[in-house]
């Protein structure tokens, strides 16, 4: 079975990975060649008031059985905050970087070594294959917002909560944006917005506001959301400008 080392994770997100991963190192088939904690978590965000813990395992093969394996632990370990992992093999993790840019930067940039070699390490981004995947991200990003105010069909309450689920997925694409202008990323979300403020002059605020709500378990206020709307899309415009531009 692996060995797993929690000593850069936090006790309370410990607590909860180390009875799952037993179970995951119990399957004798195949065992992870690296085990990360990914996401907020791993940039010192946690909230037990809402707990989101991220794995990335790297296998050899994903196979069926594997699969299997994992998905039987998902209503057991569910309720810990614990996500669905990530299941990548060495050569994703190598072919992919003109096609995932983004996912693999954010990967490489926000990860804790639980076992295993890092693999994560020697991953290289090329810069334009980086600015066309985060042109296009941040202009999906706009038409799937739109999307989702269309699909709300007037509903304030479910528009909310589509933003606070919706949220983390921005921020992921903000830290590229800063990346591609040379800025560190390597801190939290509400970190990210105020190096967005001070270097480019974009004010994320609202984006903040809305991450917060997420982090306790809450969503915006209802009689808030077409003006949070407005101020995202808004946001969203002055960023693809900038990355147009470079």
């Amino acid at each position: 079975m692996t060995v797993f080392s929690f000593e850069s994770v936090p006790e309370v997100v410990s607590t909860r990975l180390g009875p799952f991963l037993d179970k995951v190192s119990a399957f004798s088939d195949a065992q992870p060649l690296a085990t990360y904690l990914v996401g907020p978590s791993a940039r010192g965000e946690f909230s037990e008031k809402n707990p989101e813990i991220h794995l990335l395992l790297v296998y050899e093969n994903v196979m069926t059985d594997l699969l299997d394996h994992l998905a039987a632990l998902g209503k057991s370990f569910g309720r810990s905050g614990i996500r669905a992992p990530m299941l990548l093999t060495p050569d994703y993790l190598g072919g992919a970087t003109d096609v995932f840019p983004i996912e693999l930067l954010a990967l490489k940039s926000h990860h804790v070594l639980l076992a295993g070699d890092d693999l994560l390490q020697n991953i290289e981004i090329d810069r334009e294959h980086l600015r066309l995947e985060t042109e296009r991200s941040l202009r999906e990003l706009r038409l799937h917002m739109r999307q989702g105010y269309l699909y709300s069909a007037g509903d304030a309450g479910w528009l909310a909560e589509w933003m606070s689920e919706k949220v983390p997925d921005f921020f992921t694409t903000i830290r590229a944006v800063l990346h591609l202008h040379g800025k560190q990323t390597e801190f939290g979300n509400t970190r990210c917005a105020e190096e967005l403020h001070d270097s480019l002059g974009i004010d994320a605020g609202p984006f903040v506001g809305v991450w917060e709500d997420h982090k306790a378990g809450r969503t915006p206020d209802k009689k808030s959301v077409r003006e949070l709307f407005t101020q995202w899309e808004n946001i969203l415009n002055k960023l693809v400008e900038t990355v147009d531009a470079l």
